[in-house]
């Protein structure tokens, strides 16, 4: 499949947009025009490296993303990466005098994590359109290898978009055919 033809912009909703920006603060703006920095990129490059497109697109929700939730404070004992070691803390805290210790301990692991994945996923889920679940797809309107999004998939679904992206790039692991031929 060949990549939408590009059109013009509709200038109230980009005077919209600039008004806003203008508005915002400068953190806001800056948050902003690092996503759409990434955005245009994607689109520049889907018809020549699907891959790079790809990064690009999961990068600009990262930077609105990262923003939005900056302040956002996750608990200990909902981050899955931690249920290997949450066994042991649970005994030294019974343990005496070691719950402030423990406690500490939880409060240190859980700051120095970025949360990037929760962020992206929470991001989407909170700010997609009703538009996107009432609209059928005109440019993919066959099956592709990626699983249909429905309300009920979609967490799963941008999990594995986020986890697949995290894959190429930190580990070179190569990108699923349905993204590689553009799809």
């Amino acid at each position: 499949a060949s990549p939408p033809i590009p059109f013009g912009v509709n200038s109230r909703e980009f005077v919209s947009v600039l008004s806003g920006l203008a508005l915002a603060s400068e953190d806001l703006a800056a948050a902003v025009v690092g996503a759409a920095k990434f955005y245009h990129a994607g689109l520049s490059l889907i018809a020549f490296d699907p891959s790079v497109a790809y990064i690009s697109f999961v990068s600009a929700i990262e930077c609105l993303a990262g923003f939005h939730y900056k302040s956002r404070n996750f608990d200990f004992d909902t981050v899955t990466k931690f249920d290997k070691i949450k066994p042991i803390l649970n005994r030294m805290e019974k343990a005496e005098d070691t719950q402030a210790d423990v406690a500490h301990l939880k409060q240190e692991l859980i700051a120095s994590e970025y949360f990037l994945r929760q962020k992206f996923v929470l991001f989407l889920e909170e700010h997609v359109t009703k538009e996107f679940w009432e609209i059928p797809d005109e440019l993919y309107k066959y099956a592709a290898n990626f699983p249909d999004i429905t309300r009920q998939t979609f967490e799963k679904c941008l999990k594995r978009i986020y986890d697949t992206r995290s894959s190429f790039l930190h580990g070179g692991s190569p990108f699923p055919e349905y993204v590689e031929i553009g799809l």
